[in-house]
């Protein structure tokens, strides 16, 4: 039977939703919500695409169209998403899928298509049209199982990271998941200023928490003085991910972050969830190491572009020198500016 793919609406969330969570290999950002999320609250276009044969699904693949200053019109699976590329049970699925994609960004006249996963090795497609897959090798996940008893957390951590857990119990530090929206997103926007970017706004943390109820979790983290740090977590059967993180300035003098992270770990445990994960890094950054110090397992995030060339590309990386002053002088600006003008810039950078 021909695999037939079409757009997939809110009609056919159940069915989307169905086959994904028969997949061992889907991501939590495969399921249907996530196209409503970011949808509504920011300029982006639902493409989602979905394949049926016989009657059954057989594939999925997430996609959004959006239209930038610095990535022009793109395809992309899925902004914000770390890891939502073309999900499939049949090869002929995943190629019906990925044909499709790279069909309507050439009739979209888009910029360039990009698959985040789902592609092993080099597609077996040709455009048809001059244009060319690239893979990216820009980001690394990281990742780690989890030991069976929530005691052995903390000896799974290597020992000067583990010195550091120990140092913040000393301190006073105190974690507690209280679903607290509104102290995680100001250290939220206050790290992200740091960093030089600006924040998504509160009702995209809102519109997760009303469509995943059951698996978000914000954990926060308390010394004696205030605040510390705090975690927007991803929970699932198969793992936990502190997706957005926020802190103080001084987080690290007192092993903040060390000592949420072990936390985040030991409750996990204490739930039978098997596995962490930290989320994506720019390879060779200051996140990447802190990670890989932190006893997690790099493994190199499967981006693919579909592109004219090399100059398609886009060009968000912070070490961009073009990009560098105008991070230097967003991280001087007064905080509630940022929130302000950050929440209208934030999906330019998907």
């Amino acid at each position: 039977m021909t695999v037939a793919v079409a757009f997939a609406d809110r009609a056919d969330k159940d069915d989307w939703n169905g086959f994904v969570a028969g997949r061992p290999d889907a991501s939590f950002f495969h399921r249907f919500e996530w196209q409503e999320i970011l949808s509504g609250c920011f300029p982006y276009r639902n493409r989602a695409l979905i394949a049926h044969e016989n009657g059954h699904v057989v594939g999925v693949l997430p996609l959004m169209s959006m239209h930038g200053p610095f990535t022009g019109k793109a395809l992309i699976s899925n902004p914000l998403c770390a890891e939502a590329g073309p999900l499939a049970a049949t090869d002929d699925g995943a190629r019906a899928l990925v044909g499709r994609a790279a069909s309507l960004s050439r009739d979209e006249g888009a910029r360039y298509l990009e698959l985040r996963g789902g592609i092993d090795g080099e597609p077996e497609l040709d455009a048809g049209d001059g244009r060319v897959w690239i893979a990216s090798g820009q980001f690394s996940f990281f990742g780690r199982d989890l030991p069976e008893d929530p005691d052995e957390v903390m000896n799974a951590i290597p020992s000067r990271q583990r010195y550091l857990v120990r140092r913040a119990f000393g301190h006073g530090l105190r974690a507690e998941a209280n679903g607290d929206l509104d102290g995680f997103y100001e250290l939220f926007c206050r790290t992200v200023r740091g960093h030089g970017t600006p924040p998504y706004p509160k009702r995209y943390f809102q519109a997760m928490i009303e469509a995943f109820p059951d698996s978000i979790e914000i954990l926060s983290v308390r010394g004696p003085q205030g605040p510390v740090c705090a975690a927007f977590c991803l929970v699932t059967e198969k793992d936990v991910t502190p997706y957005y993180v926020g802190a103080i300035p001084d987080v690290r003098r007192n092993g903040g972050f060390q000592f949420m992270y072990h936390e985040m770990m030991r409750r996990a445990v204490e739930r039978g969830i098997p596995r962490a994960e930290l989320g994506r890094s720019i390879n060779g950054s200051g996140s990447f190491a802190f990670k890989k110090n932190f006893g997690f397992t790099a493994r190199l995030a499967n981006y693919r572009f579909l592109v004219r060339g090399e100059q398609d590309l886009p060009t968000l990386d912070p070490e961009n020198p073009k990009l560098k002053p105008l991070l230097a002088v967003w991280r001087k600006l007064p905080l509630p500016l940022t929130v302000l003008v950050g929440n209208r810039l934030a999906w330019m950078a998907p």
